[in-house]
């Protein structure tokens, strides 16, 4: 689905930006679900006046959720607020 990494912008960033062009969605295939190692995300490089074709795509690794807290919200049949959210939170 997507080139490897453009070497010179992986040299010049010491190998900390995965800068790759996109080619199709011709790529996808279903994988059992255990030999899932790491999830990463390609995410669109902002323009730069250097770069007037554009197109390139970045490799984000940490997406964020090993940072989030997950909880719920527990409503009790007289409309008070349970545990695990803030009822400041929800709209009237």
């Amino acid at each position: 689905m997507y080139s490897q990494p453009v070497e010179d912008i992986l040299v010049k960033s010491s190998n900390t930006l995965w800068a790759c062009r996109y080619h199709s969605d011709n790529g996808p295939q279903v994988v059992n679900l255990s030999s899932i190692t790491a999830c990463v995300s390609m995410q669109p490089l902002p323009l730069v006046p250097t770069d007037p074709e554009g197109g390139f795509w970045f490799v984000v690794e940490k997406l964020g959720l090993e940072d989030a807290q997950l909880s719920g919200y527990e409503e009790t049949l007289d409309g008070e607020q349970g545990q695990g959210g803030d009822a400041s939170m929800i709209p009237d």
